[in-house]
């Protein structure tokens, strides 16, 4: 099973296409079974039937028809849209086994991009990029940006010339602007 965020709305989409699918016949002409699934709404969770999904994706595999492919793509749903356009890309150009593959390389592409993100930050001012990553990822509020003075910490081992050439004033002053930016970039998160 794969389990998922899901929220209401999308729950009802899915459950009504899933229905389609069984109600037409869709789904038995495809596969050997039907299958079972819990349609009850969860907000917290909601588990989606994991052969279901998986028949799909080794079905495109088999045969690659626009046809297939559009089944695999309805099926990734779940995913939300960013996820989706990155499942697309490795979809279209990789060599998967199995849907596992497929969130398993979907999560190492945003690793990816969010160390890139991170990393050009980091260059940007000279700060250390470890020490950027670890408030990025822990500071989910404006209270957790600071635990134990690490940002002002980091900030004061940014580098001078390059704080000062951004900002175009005195390091005193860069400190300051650099802490409201890296306050804004920590936590407004958008990969």
């Amino acid at each position: 099973m794969i389990v998922s965020n899901l929220d209401e709305n999308t729950y009802e989409i899915l459950k009504v296409r899933y229905q389609d699918s069984i109600q037409s016949g869709v789904l038995k002409d495809e596969f050997k079974e039907h299958y079972e699934t819990d349609l009850s709404f969860n907000e917290n969770r909601f588990e989606i039937n994991y052969d279901y999904m998986q028949d799909l994706f080794a079905k495109f595999k088999r045969d690659k028809t626009a046809e297939n492919k559009e089944k695999l793509i309805k099926s990734l749903a779940i995913l939300s849209e960013a996820d989706q356009e990155i499942a697309l890309d490795i979809i279209n150009s990789n060599d998967i086994s199995d849907y596992m593959d497929l969130i398993s390389e979907i999560n190492k592409v945003k690793a990816s991009r969010l160390d890139e993100k991170i990393k050009d930050y980091a260059e940007l001012f000279g700060l250390d990029f470890i020490k950027l990553k670890e408030i990025y990822i822990d500071a989910k509020s404006e209270i957790d940006l600071n635990k134990g003075n690490r940002l002002v910490d980091l900030i004061n081992l940014s580098d001078k010339k390059k704080v000062q050439d951004y900002y175009k004033v005195p390091f005193w002053q860069g400190k300051t602007k650099l802490y409201d930016d890296i306050k804004i970039f920590v936590l407004n998160q958008n990969i």
